[in-house]
């Protein structure tokens, strides 16, 4: 006969497998992230592409191919919009990649096969509603990373070219990016080509388009021809 302590440890764990079966079959007991259960149920551990992908979305958007860096946040976080980010976490990376490219494509990022259409949202800007939505987002998901963020030349150059690609916030974005420019602390081959793209008096633009060479092998960028890369 099972002694008073085996019976109650066979209680406990009978109690504890009950508990776990009531649980979501999302979860495990272990506290490990299972995707639906298989035909053979069987729980299937589902992958989280997040820290590999996004630091290679970064590194693409930095070398100029901001198409497929989008194509790749989208693919791994397709609901990026409706996401609150925690600051210093990989959502708000994300997040900022794509506010700078979706300034860059000036609201209309043309993913072509980069995510299938029903995964498209409003990024591909083909109303005007659609392409102001977009950059309003953009201009928000930096400015809320900016209250956070210390001196950074490439970050504020970002923030100074999302600010000049929204109509509303054009003026404060130019003025951020002449003060940069004038300290010479504008960090990207697009702030000078944005710059270029503002200036009205030609000697200004012919020397933001001359830094902007300098600093890219891609003549694209310069000539505001963004979509190429």
């Amino acid at each position: 006969m099972p002694t008073l302590n085996t019976r109650q440890n066979l209680a406990t764990l009978l109690a504890l497998g009950t508990l776990c079966l009531a649980t979501s079959p999302a979860l495990g007991c272990g506290g490990e992230w299972f995707g639906e259960m298989s035909r053979i149920e069987r729980p299937q551990k589902q992958i989280d592409y997040r820290p590999i992908n996004i630091p290679k979305a970064e590194d693409k958007l930095e070398k100029g191919f901001t198409i497929s860096a989008a194509g790749l946040v989208l693919r791994t976080i397709p609901h990026l919009q409706t996401l609150s980010a925690i600051p210093g976490s990989t959502v708000e990376r994300a997040q900022r990649v794509m506010a700078v490219i979706t300034a860059r494509h000036a609201g209309a990022i043309p993913l072509g096969y980069e995510v299938p259409k029903h995964a498209t949202g409003s990024w591909l800007g083909t109303t005007e509603e659609d392409r102001a939505k977009n950059l309003s987002w953009a201009v928000q998901v930096m400015k809320q990373a900016a209250e956070k963020k210390t001196a950074d030349p490439v970050f504020e150059t970002e923030l100074a070219e999302t600010l000049a690609a929204s109509p509303s916030h054009r003026a404060e974005g130019k003025k951020r990016l002449e003060s940069l420019a004038k300290r010479d602390l504008l960090a990207t081959p697009e702030g000078y080509a944005k710059l270029a793209q503002l200036r009205q008096d030609k000697a200004g633009k012919k020397l933001a388009l001359k830094r902007c060479t300098e600093m890219t092998k891609n003549s694209a960028i310069c000539r505001g021809d963004i979509a190429q890369s």
